[in-house]
């Protein structure tokens, strides 16, 4: 996508030159808040992107918002919490609401 950003460059030997545009790719990323999913667990239907979620032993649907994503993982910056434990596996067996049996975390 596009991003517009401001930077600070040494420029001395005047190469670049006001209002002129450029490509850059630019390593790092930085979010303040947020948690890094494995795009493994971020589901989406027609209305909603979400991950599921084991809560008080049953599966629980959790809509969220993507700040940033790429082919290995997402940034969720909205509706995870602290502690939350997001399902990795099995998605065909389970559904909201069914039972579930927690063998490991990650």
């Amino acid at each position: 996508g596009t991003v517009k950003a401001k930077a600070v460059f040494d420029n001395n030997n005047s190469t670049l030159l006001p209002g002129a545009f450029a490509t850059i790719t630019s390593e790092g990323f930085i979010q303040k808040n947020g948690f890094k999913v494995p795009q493994i667990a971020i589901k989406q239907d027609q209305n909603d992107v979400y991950v599921l979620l084991v809560k008080n032993g049953k599966v629980e649907k959790s809509s969220v918002h993507i700040s940033y994503q790429n082919n290995e993982y997402a940034i969720i910056d909205k509706g995870l919490q602290n502690g939350d434990k997001i399902i990795l596996d099995n998605f065909k067996k389970i559904q909201v609401g069914s039972e579930v049996k927690e063998i490991g975390a990650q």
